[in-house]
């Protein structure tokens, strides 16, 4: 049978459904222009009735460009980097209070290695074991956000440059506005964050992403990892990024409901959609596995080269 493409919601301005594709079909080069071409213009590809293997996860994903190592090792599946794990255990995972509630996974907006000065061009994402309630993997498009912007934070973003550096979940402007706090710190996040000072230094990237192929503007701010405005103070900073933040979060968002019956996996643009993970039940282990498709089209760069210079 052959593979069909359909729109991911007629409420939404972004995302599209793939369904039915085999390893047939990505074995063809006209195929993966074709699902390239999709990815373009709608920015998230549900792939739904697919083969849901390691291998097949792998292969898909190289449709879209060579595969590299993601940065954060901790989560690494093979020697090479191209499969990642992000789990939550009972026994060992990260415990949040989320509006009162003990709560697990979750993961608050944010954009992929953007704290590092070359963003990954995407990933394709599936769930080996969801839970019973909650893990929803949530994305927004931020073609939208920034063309419903007040035409005066259009002009305050057009020429404006955030600083990121990698941080803990809760340390974000988001989550602190949220009041989340953490109860319990996993291993794996420990030892990342361990690495903060020699492995992550500030990084620069502008506030808006001209997309190469059709000139569409992104609003590129990433609320996790976001810490001030280039050139402004962290206290003259909040406000303006919070406003920008609210804006985009205020969005229509596509809730992926993981199933454990389904055969589905998600590939998201990093350049222009912002993604995130609502929290799940402490006492049941969730896992998801994804890859790093590589990209050199939006860099940024680090801040201590600029002040060198």
């Amino acid at each position: 049978m052959a593979y069909a493409i359909s729109p991911l919601s007629d409420d939404l301005a972004f995302g599209a459904v793939v369904e039915g594709l085999g390893p047939q079909d990505i074995a063809r080069p006209e195929v993966a222009e074709e699902l390239n071409r999709l990815w373009i213009e709608r920015g998230l590809i549900l792939f739904r009735d697919v083969d849901t293997s390691s291998d097949f996860q792998i292969a898909l994903s190289k449709c879209f460009g060579k595969l590299e190592a993601h940065p954060v090792r901790e989560s690494w599946l093979d020697d090479a980097g191209q499969l990642i794990s992000i789990t939550s255990r009972p026994e060992a995972g990260t415990i949040y209070q989320v509006d009162g509630q003990e709560v697990a996974g979750w993961i608050p907006w944010h954009c992929d290695t953007i704290y590092t000065p070359r963003l990954n061009r995407g990933g394709i994402l599936r769930v080996s074991k969801p839970t019973s309630w909650g893990g929803e993997t949530c994305f927004v498009a931020q073609i939208e956000a920034y063309d419903t912007l007040p035409d005066s934070l259009k002009a305050a973003v057009e020429k404006m440059e955030i600083v990121y550096r990698m941080e803990s979940t809760v340390d974000s402007i988001y989550a602190r506005r949220m009041g989340v706090k953490m109860l319990r710190q996993s291993a794996s996040m420990a030892s990342m964050l361990s690495r903060i000072e020699s492995d992550w230094p500030e990084v620069v990237h502008p506030a808006v992403y001209i997309q190469p192929e059709t000139g569409r503007r992104a609003l590129k701010l990433s609320p996790h990892f976001a810490k001030y405005i280039h050139g402004k103070t962290v206290a003259e900073s909040e406000p303006v990024l919070a406003e920008l933040i609210d804006h985009i979060v205020s969005r229509p968002v596509y809730r992926q409901k993981w199933r454990p019956d389904a055969a589905e996996m998600v590939l998201w643009d990093n350049w222009r959609v912002l993604h995130s993970v609502t929290a799940c039940p402490v006492d049941e282990e969730r896992t998801m596995q994804r890859t790093t498709i590589g990209g050199t089209a939006v860099s940024g760069r680090y801040l201590h080269d600029e002040m060198a210079r």
